[in-house]
């Protein structure tokens, strides 16, 4: 997050700014930008297993003028964490320039650069089950991976924007983004449904490497602001994106060919050990990869033709195609089209009442449109997810803006919705494999409140229910939590202790279940969880600030994730933290 000032968060289907429409939420992450005045930062971190980070953030005029200034942040972190043998390594580097180059028009150019190692990385977690029908309690620390076994990505962004006032209204913007990467995983593990409580016999081993080189190519132009009608301001929005993306790599060897997988006669020693013999994963001859071209027109209109009315209309047109090819040992290449979608709307429709002075209400449809990368049982990629997406709610503004709370209920239709033929079943490439659902309905409710409740006092937090059915109206998606609750709350105790500010995190998930998880087809059910997180902070002079923060308090053992194979959530966890700004 070095190189980003903030996260927005759209919820819900979002086709007309996303042009996917995905109907569970999007986000945009917002770079940082050169500050008009000299500022700088530095940090450090330490906590628990052995984590070390440090940070600089420095920016400002580069001309006396000010009309060119820069920023640039790096970042280093390395730590091991709860799981044995794991041991995280990550580096980042930001740099970005803006000039005026006239009053009316500027010109940013940036860089970012981001590197994540993870060695000792297991891609499975621990068995539920012992293979009498028991449940398994594995310590938290448990790697079900080799002590070869890693992760790797990387990549280099560059970028561009031009923006250019045309008049007090209107703003014309052209966005260039290149960004080159790539990963290279090298997993050993051991899967199992289940175990021999007493020798450790029924897991096997699955080898395998996965590589490529990424490659992406963007244009957007836009075209915003405002004009008048019957008397009222309204808004238009234009705008224009094309983007090319690429991956490519050699073949490698997995448990499908080269490297069979392997019966382990007892998984506690390698769970302990990490030791397994690392065969020969180098390159085969041949390839793969994948391209994938995208272009969309979109257009959003906000009209206001009374008083306390505002319409919203919006609708984006998108062209979507991706081959995958591959390449035998000779170079012969063999195209396989995935998706082929040209034309496709994706209306938006939108209605916001002010009913009164603090609380307005809303109406609004999208429709959802989602390629998707998720693969059957025998290799095929699944249909773009399609449906429709509904919203009616009330929000409300106290405390002139400081603040807000909110109530929604929605419903989303979708076919081609994805759902997992769980842990242990694979497509052919190694990747999980999935069924499509036809009918899928979503229907949820959402409470949200977040702000100042005093000058000292913040909160934020909100209640939310959702539940999947498909169109026999049985639920899907069991080992996601249908009710989640969250609220998070600092205080300022300037009055008692200056400089000293507390604070909390409660976090509840009802509970959730695992489908035919043992070897009996048994279902895992996880009880309801709630964690709690505290944290303190100690201003120590206006550019001085320490923090410490606990997480999981209470050290409550849980699965972060289920499915026939599940790993542990995070163990309580300590991090202390000093920042010092100039």
């Amino acid at each position: 997050m070095i190189a980003y000032d903030r996260i927005e968060v759209i919820r819900g289907a979002s086709g007309l700014m996303s042009g996917m429409g995905y109907p569970s939420a999007s986000v945009n992450l917002i770079r940082k930008r050169p500050t008009r005045d000299f500022a700088a930062s530095l940090s450090a971190q330490t906590g628990s297993w052995d984590l070390y980070r440090l940070e600089a953030d420095a920016g400002g005029p580069l001309l006396d003028s000010g009309r060119l200034r820069g920023r640039l942040a790096a970042a280093y972190q390395e730590n091991d964490t709860f799981v044995d043998r794991e041991h995280h390594r990550r580096q980042a580097l930001y740099g970005v320039l803006e000039a005026d180059l006239s009053k009316d028009t500027l010109l940013t150019f940036g860089m970012e650069y981001q590197d994540f190692r993870n060695a000792g990385a297991s891609r499975g977690g621990v068995p539920l089950y012992y293979t009498d029908g028991g449940e398994t309690d594995f310590s938290r620390s448990t790697n079900t991976g080799t002590e070869w076994s890693e992760f790797n990505r990387d990549s280099v962004s560059v970028f561009a924007t031009l923006d250019q006032v045309l008049n007090d209204n209107w703003l014309a913007r052209i966005n260039l983004e290149h960004k080159q990467g790539g990963y290279d995983e090298t997993q050993g593990y051991i899967y199992t449904a289940a175990l021999d409580r007493q020798t450790g016999a029924g897991g096997t081993m699955y080898i395998s490497r996965w590589a490529n080189d990424l490659e992406l190519n963007a244009i957007t132009a836009s075209l915003q602001g405002t004009f008048d009608w019957q008397g009222r301001q309204q808004d238009l929005i234009l705008s224009a994106f094309h983007a090319r993306y690429e991956n490519d790599g050699p073949a490698y060897p997995g448990w499908w060919g080269g490297v069979p997988a392997t019966a382990v006669p007892n998984a506690f020693d390698v769970y302990d050990s990490g030791y397994w013999p690392e065969p020969d994963l180098s390159a085969m001859a041949g390839g793969n990869g994948s391209d994938v071209e995208t272009t969309a027109f979109s257009t959003a209109l906000r009209l206001r033709p009374v008083n306390r009315l505002t319409v919203i209309l919006g609708a984006r047109l998108s062209d979507w195609r991706q081959d995958d090819w591959t390449t035998s040992a000779t170079g012969a290449k063999t195209t396989t089209p995935i998706t082929d979608e040209s034309s496709v709307l994706t209306p938006y429709a939108g209605l916001v009442a002010d009913l009164t002075t603090h609380w307005s209400g809303y109406l609004s449809y999208t429709s959802i449109f989602e390629p998707q990368t998720n693969k059957d049982l025998n290799g095929n990629t699944l249909d773009p997810v399609e449906g429709n997406n509904y919203e009616a709610g009330f929000k409300a503004e106290y405390l002139g803006g400081q603040l807000n709370a909110s109530v929604a209920v929605f419903q989303m239709d979708q076919e081609n919705f994805a759902v997992s033929l769980g842990s242990g079943v694979l497509a052919p490439d190694g990747s999980q494999a999935y069924r499509a659902v036809d009918g899928a309905r979503a229907r949820g409710l959402e409470l949200e409140i977040g702000g100042r409740l005093t000058p000292r006092w913040r909160l934020t937090g909100g209640f939310a229910n959702a539940t999947v059915r498909d169109n026999e109206d049985d639920t899907l998606n069991r080992n996601i939590p249908r009710n989640t609750f969250k609220l998070f709350s600092t205080y300022d105790l300037d009055r008692l202790a200056p400089g000293v500010t507390v604070g909390g995190n409660l976090r509840w998930q009802d509970e959730t279940i695992a489908e035919d998880a043992g070897p009996n087809d048994e279902d895992y059910t996880q009880d309801s969880l709630f964690l709690v997180d505290v944290l303190a902070s100690y201003r120590v002079s206006e550019q001085l600030r320490l923090a410490l923060n606990v997480n999981n308090l209470f050290d409550k053992k849980y699965y972060s994730g289920l499915g026939t194979v599940s790993r542990y959530g995070t163990p309580r966890n300590v991090n202390l933290s000093a920042r010092y700004t100039f």
